[in-house]
């Protein structure tokens, strides 16, 4: 039995770092040109900012399957609890930032 148990408890170790590895926080989109964009850029920077945080949504549910899998594993720390609220964070605040800056240019376009 005690041969059974240590491939299973090696495997279970890699799993739990290929499955932090597996989840990849994705780059925010940017305008061609950051200034007097026209209407094309501007509606091509949308679809790519909306394809963004769709892929941010995938990002934050892989971040919390990687959570129950630490905890229904018994694996958790409180430095891997303290690493992932960070990356919860980074994520958030460049959502936030790349919506921020598309509004801001979405208004001086709508403003000329």
């Amino acid at each position: 039995m005690n041969r059974l148990l240590l491939p299973v408890l090696i495997a279970s170790s890699l799993l739990s770092s290929l499955a932090n590895a597996a989840c990849t926080l994705p780059a925010a989109p940017t305008p061609a040109s950051p200034t007097n964009l026209e209407r094309s850029e501007l509606q091509d920077w949308r679809q790519r900012l909306e394809a963004y945080l769709d892929e941010q949504g995938r990002y934050l549910k892989c971040m919390d399957a990687m959570e129950k899998t630490a905890r229904g594993t018994g694996h958790d720390t409180e430095q891997r609890r303290l690493d992932r609220i960070g990356r919860y964070s980074k994520a958030m605040a460049e959502m936030t930032d790349a919506v921020d800056a598309y509004n801001t240019q979405a208004e001086a376009f709508n403003a000329r």
